[in-house]
């Protein structure tokens, strides 16, 4: 697979995952249920495990926009 496109890959799911704790973070501070669990039988997403989605997230986009001059 071609470097750039494995970038452009790289920085859409470190947008998805970011997004997903973004979401869950909107679920915690509203009490919405709906956004901490998919569904209602499953353990709920926590508070700092949304977090941690947020800032992995970052992380992999600014790795991959750090990698673009290095090939």
């Amino acid at each position: 697979m071609v470097p750039e496109k494995k970038r452009r890959i790289a920085k859409v799911l470190s947008l998805a995952v970011s997004g997903a704790g973004i979401v869950v973070m909107i679920g915690w501070i509203f009490d919405i249920n709906i956004l901490k669990s998919i569904s209602p039988a499953w353990v709920s997403m926590k508070f700092d495990t949304a977090v941690a989605f947020v800032a992995g997230g970052i992380s992999l986009y600014f790795i991959a926009r750090a990698k673009k001059g290095r090939v």
